[in-house]
């Protein structure tokens, strides 16, 4: 019971939006016209509780400006952190080895954005060390013939900057190019489309 009344009293918890409303009704207040406070008879309550008003407006308004600096700082790092994220993903990239390149085009043989990948294979697990590949569920399955599978797809930022030149797909490829690209993918891709058909 402590507990939930101690947190419903901690003003860190409230919502940004309930300050600013209680800094533009206090605000109104503070700086309407006379006219307009006895339009509305408020100017009774600024009377008798002039001095409350003044002091909930200035809170209100610290914590708006706090909370926008926290938001601003935040931005600025994220950023940041995007831009040498980019950065990273771009020298990755460039950086692929022969299997790396077999696992990014099981996305186009398959046609699919999302595919389900084994997390517990080095190649699949670099690339998500390296951020290529990012994992779109926490609920996996396990097979004991192929290993332990979850839905993956590649970065946002990395599928804006993968061409088919870096995983060394043509852009038109012959009967040979298809037949060295099949019989170059993964192990596990192999497996797993034998366990289908």
């Amino acid at each position: 019971m402590k507990t939930h009344v101690k947190s419903f009293f901690d003003v860190t918890k409230l919502p940004t939006k309930i300050f600013l409303l209680l800094a533009v009704i206090t605000g109104f207040l503070l700086f309407a016209k006379e006219a307009q406070l006895q339009a509305l008879n408020l100017a009774p309550i600024l009377e008798t509780y002039g001095t409350y008003v003044g002091s909930l407006f200035l809170f209100s308004a610290g914590v708006i400006v706090v909370n926008f600096v926290i938001w601003l700082i935040k931005a600025i790092r994220n950023s940041f952190k995007v831009k040498q994220l980019k950065k990273d993903l771009q020298k990755e990239i460039k950086r692929l080895d022969a299997k790396e390149k077999a696992v990014m085009r099981e996305f186009s043989i398959n046609g699919q954005s999302s595919l389900k990948m084994p997390i517990d294979d080095p190649v699949v697990a670099g690339l998500l060390n390296k951020q290529i590949l990012e994992i779109n569920s926490q609920i996996g399955e396990s097979t004991f013939i192929v290993g332990m599978f979850f839905p993956m797809s590649v970065n946002k930022y990395a599928a804006e900057m993968l061409t088919i030149g870096d995983v060394d797909l043509p852009l038109k490829p012959t009967e040979a190019d298809k037949i060295i690209i099949l019989s170059s993918r993964p192990e596990w891709a192999q497996r797993l489309d034998n366990l289908m058909s």
